[in-house]
């Protein structure tokens, strides 16, 4: 099971389902006859199979065990496994002729395609092509072509090496085809070990050792495949960080997004949002009907989950055509992707130049220019890309209520072809997205309305400067220094900070360290935010101990509320209770401070009642000691109780 399990998961697309397996095993049982070879788990219980998958959040959030005690999801996120070899691929097409690379990577003797797909997909490339001679080539985009394809595609290829591995796939009848893949879609992989050998020198070879100059920053072991979080954020870049986990008794290590946010499909973190346009009623002004194949390009292709470009919506006008997608309710609109077509030439690309996005709480289309009726979302890029990469256009407004979601051309690219569309994926708006479109001075507050989500802006609550060691949570903070060194542990930051001669640093999301002697603070938070990483939390402090988690607390309330001491006197005993909050990384310091307090109080009242009772026989004394958990109690909850509950 170690080698299988990939990771916890937002987001999953089902072939088949089963309400309840026992364990993992079972989930992998039901799906041996499907194509893909991926399983998910959900509720502890409830298997998919699934052909897709996005939107990765930290393995930690699925913690409902199975009845075995598999790791099987949680209450939103599934767990997912891979079950078997991949016999089916995600291939885009067929292609006379060889694409240039955008990286060549040389392939061990026992190489497989996923192999191949999962060395793109770790270096954030779209595309890659049929293996040759050993190699595998990755492709940021593809020129201008012809694509070639039928509706079956043939992954029967196995590789010499392993026979239940696929080595490579062709469309039906184009035999001796060149097959571009996607990565995007159907792939992923647990993130810990690489596919390929990260060496200072060069990148060419995978599972091979490095040199003797090492290992790029963030990786380790001969080959330097495997993450090491202990150096430059286990290379896990500046928006997640690098944490170890333990899954099914196993250890695995992971790029892991702030809480409250997902990794997407192009390797970046997110607030997770719904598509809301797909498979929702969609029309156009006109539809194209191929003259050589008869086939028809209709609205259903706009919004139909599929991104390969080969398939698309097409009109038939030469001016003022449009097509649409109906989102059934009103919507405050964030942003829209959409995917172009496969396209065949330069003038055809550009037929999508600059295009237009429209919203309208209502559409009554006719013939003529009714473009001044309608609200604008904004405008496409100039530079338009090719089919399987996205264009996003953020609205310009944010206050809008819409319910139609309308593309246009620009004025100028209807010269070079009619309107086609691959994809439009429609998107919430949300305070995560430029602030919301408010002012740089103000504050942004997501609200659902009506079952959908709006922005607010409004004045901050509170706004103060702290110049002197200070400890609190606040949800932005404008400090003097931004370190440029991501995943830094709390220690590790506050050194940086000490080092620059700064007395308060500041962590956010658990993961950015900046420092200042002066900062601003806006709106304080629970510390609990910033304990789970959320991605708008900004923890300030001075000093702390950390716990067994890496969390930063406050030295000077754990101090306080560590030992906490109720004395009751009477003629032969004292009871002094102790509280101690063990799972304080310390521990030892503050478990000895305790005792040094209990020896104290106890010479003192020998001494007491020495003098008080020369000649008689000093009474025992008890002293009592209760050790509590954190399991039990936090240290927040310690300072809230009540004299009686010490007694």
């Amino acid at each position: 099971m170690e080698d299988s399990y990939v990771g916890c998961y937002r987001n999953v697309y089902p072939t088949k389902t089963k309400p309840s397996v026992y364990n993992v095993l079972e989930c992998v049982e039901f799906c041996i006859g499907e194509t893909s070879n991926m399983i998910a788990l959900i509720y502890g219980k409830k298997c998919s199979c699934i052909d897709r998958l996005d939107s990765a959040v930290a393995s930690y959030r699925c913690d409902i065990p199975c009845s075995n005690n598999d790791t099987c999801g949680g209450g939103r996120v599934y767990s997912v496994y891979k079950g078997k070899p991949r016999i089916m691929h995600d291939a885009f097409f067929g292609t006379d002729n060889i694409q240039q690379a955008t990286v060549v990577n040389n392939l061990p003797h026992f190489y497989y395609l996923e192999m191949c797909a999962h060395i793109c997909l770790e270096l954030n490339l779209s595309f890659f092509q049929t293996m040759k001679d050993n190699k595998c080539t990755c492709l940021d985009a593809y020129s201008y072509l012809v694509p070639r394809r039928t509706k079956t595609i043939l992954c029967s290829t196995t590789c010499n090496s392993d026979k239940t591995e696929i080595c490579a796939c062709h469309f039906k009848g184009l035999d001796t085809l060149p097959v571009i893949f996607s990565t995007r879609f159907q792939y992923d992989f647990q993130r810990g070990k690489s596919i390929y050998s990260h060496c200072k020198e060069k990148f060419s070879e995978s599972f091979l050792p490095c040199p003797p100059s090492g290992c790029q920053d963030g990786w380790k072991g001969g080959a330097c495949i495997e993450r090491d979080c202990s150096r430059n954020n286990g290379d896990c870049g500046h928006e997640m960080k690098c944490v170890e986990v333990v899954i099914n008794s196993y250890e695995y290590v992971e790029c892991v997004c702030p809480y409250g946010t997902v990794r997407n499909k192009w390797n970046l973190c997110e607030v997770y949002r719904e598509n809301i346009a797909i498979l929702k009623p969609s029309n156009m002004s006109s539809v194209f009907q191929s003259a050589y194949n008869r086939t028809s390009y209709g609205a259903n292709y706009i919004n139909d989950n599929v991104y390969d470009g080969f398939t698309y919506s097409k009109i038939a006008d030469n001016k003022n055509g449009w097509i649409s997608v109906d989102l059934t309710m009103l919507y405050s609109v964030g942003f829209v992707r959409v995917y172009n077509k496969i396209c065949e030439s330069e003038a055809e690309c550009r037929a999508l130049e600059k295009f237009i996005i429209r919203l309208n709480k209502s559409f009554e289309p006719f013939k003529g220019d009714f473009s001044s009726f309608l609200d604008t979302c904004g405008h496409g890029p100039s530079q338009v890309l090719q089919g399987g990469n996205p264009m996003v256009v953020i609205c310009e407004n944010f206050a809008l209520r819409s319910r139609y979601v309308i593309i246009q051309q620009s004025d100028t690219s209807t010269d070079f072809g009619k309107l086609a569309v691959a994809e439009l994926e429609v998107y919430e708006v949300g305070c995560d997205i430029l602030n919301g479109r408010c002012k740089k001075s103000q504050k942004c507050m997501d609200i659902v309305e009506q079952f959908t989500n709006v922005v607010r802006c409004r004045e901050w609550d509170s706004v103060r400067n702290i110049s002197k060691p200070f400890y609190g949570c606040f949800e932005k903070v404008d400090a003097e220094y931004e370190h440029d060194e991501y995943g830094l542990s709390y220690e590790a930051c506050k050194k940086v900070c000490n080092l620059n001669k700064f007395i308060l640093s500041v962590m956010k999301a658990g993961i950015k360290c900046s420092c200042g002697n002066n900062v601003r603070v806006y709106d304080q938070l629970s510390k609990e935010l910033c304990r789970s990483g959320d991605f708008q939390s900004n923890l300030v402090f001075y000093t702390c101990f950390t716990d067994r988690r890496g969390f930063c607390n406050d030295v000077s309330n754990d101090l306080e509320t560590t030992v906490a001491i109720s004395s009751h006197t009477n003629s032969s005993r004292t009871d002094v209770k102790l509280i101690v909050i063990g799972a304080l990384s310390g521990s030892i310091f503050v478990m000895s401070a305790i005792f040094a307090v209990v020896s104290t109080m106890r010479k003192k009242k020998r001494d007491e009642e020495d003098e008080k009772n020369k000649n008689e026989e000093s009474e025992t004394e008890d002293v009592k000691v209760d050790v509590i958990s954190m399991d039990t109690i936090s240290v927040d909850n310690v300072s809230q109780l009540g004299d009686s509950q010490y007694d």
